[in-house]
């Protein structure tokens, strides 16, 4: 098999330095390296809850609009393909048979964004007992009695 050249040569790959469990640096150009858009998961506070499954949801959300597109795009290439048989509509019906494939990876994507929004919703649900307990009450205000001067 030829060679092929590394489109990365000499310019930084999206996740270099980030490495993963059992791999090994240095075999592939690839190998131990990984890149993830939401980061490394931290669930240390409320907040970080919080701003992981925006992330998430906003990062699903961009990619679910992405495919869906693709999908369209790719149905109306294959539709052009001439059918082989030439049966009539035989182009449009295969074109349409492959890319709902790809419109179904757009779905997902979409549910995905939705379950991260629900993953919050969920433990602010299951937590919210021990988060108002430990969150500081601001003392109200001290307010004037109303005197009828009785």
């Amino acid at each position: 098999m030829p060679d092929r050249k590394d489109p990365f040569a000499g310019a930084d790959r999206p996740g270099t330095g980030q490495h993963t469990a059992g791999g090994k640096a240095g075999s592939h150009p690839y190998a131990g390296t990984s890149y993830s858009p939401l980061a490394d998961p931290e669930f240390f506070t409320n907040a970080d809850i919080r701003n992981y499954c925006e992330r998430a949801r906003g990062e699903f959300l961009r990619l679910s609009f992405e495919v869906a597109m693709a999908s369209e795009v790719l149905r109306a290439v294959l539709k052009e393909v001439p059918d082989p048989e030439a049966r009539l509509f035989g182009s449009a019906a295969r074109a349409r048979r492959v890319a709902r494939h790809l419109k179904k990876t757009a779905d997902d994507a979409r549910d995905a964004a939705k379950n991260a929004a629900r993953t919050y919703a969920a433990f602010q649900r299951e937590y919210d007992p021990e988060l108002s307990s430990t969150r500081r009450t601001r003392p109200a205000p001290a307010r004037r009695r109303f005197d009828f001067g009785l």
